[in-house]
């Protein structure tokens, strides 16, 4: 136990006879990356050779069982980490995740190089898999915990996810602040201009804009307002900064 081991946190146990069952319960709430249309779930559970019981395998002191409701009967999951089964909830239409075991490591990742990763039925290795979320409409997800000591307190996590193919262009909404004091005189000036005006005509008309300048004061091209980008409105405001 003295020993330290970086990334690895560690509970000690006393009074613990030789048979007993100690079960260790941990929550956290962490939102998941969206990448590629989907969300990618990632749990570190390798461990360094020494830190759990070395004459039995990995699969045999961790077990894995995840949960996942994507909200749609299309979702595609895939778990290139372990050997997976899944099976579906019919009450609440979630798929269940069972990990079996460790799938062999890419000799040449750079993660393999790193880490003990010679024997992952010893030392496991990270759990991480990706379920995609297809829908024609913008999907919104809430998880909210509410606070065992305080019902009126609590936490929350919302996910946001797009649809699979936009039918339409969103609009952007971008407020443009140029530094006119005196530390900007002369080219650095002239260059933010420059600079300013490419990203006006980079806009789109379903855009908006604003334009604010500001040394000991502010001056905006348009007051308490965003714009439409329109090629009117764009021509306008380079004059006006001129």
């Amino acid at each position: 136990y003295e020993q330290y081991t970086s990334d690895l946190f560690r509970l000690p146990f006393g009074n613990v006879a030789p048979g007993d069952d100690i079960r260790v319960s941990c929550e956290y709430l962490e939102p998941l990356p969206f990448f590629k249309k989907g969300y990618i779930v990632s749990l570190p559970l390798y461990f360094p050779r020494g830190t759990i019981v070395e004459n039995a395998t990995w699969d045999k002191v961790v077990s894995v069982e995840c949960r996942i409701n994507a909200l749609t009967a299309n979702s595609n999951i895939d778990c290139w980490s372990h050997n997976i089964q899944q099976e579906t909830d019919a009450e609440s239409g979630a798929v269940i995740i069972h990990c079996i075991d460790s799938k062999p490591m890419d000799a040449d990742d750079e993660q393999t190089k790193l880490l003990d990763y010679t024997d992952v039925s010893r030392t496991g290795r990270d759990f991480q898999l990706s379920y995609s979320v297809k829908n024609e409409e913008i999907q919104a997800h809430c998880v909210h915990e509410v606070d065992v000591e305080d019902a009126d307190s609590g936490s929350l996590c919302i996910f946001i996810t797009p649809p699979r193919k936009l039918s339409t262009t969103f609009p952007r909404a971008f407020f443009f602040l140029l530094d006119r004091s005196g530390s900007m005189i002369g080219e650095p000036y002239n260059e933010a201009i420059r600079a300013l005006k490419r990203a006006l005509d980079r806009l789109r008309p379903v855009d908006q804009f604003n334009v604010c300048l500001f040394d000991d004061t502010q001056v905006f091209f348009q007051l308490d307002a965003l714009i439409a980008a329109d090629k009117t409105a764009i021509e306008e405001c380079k004059q006006w900064i001129d």
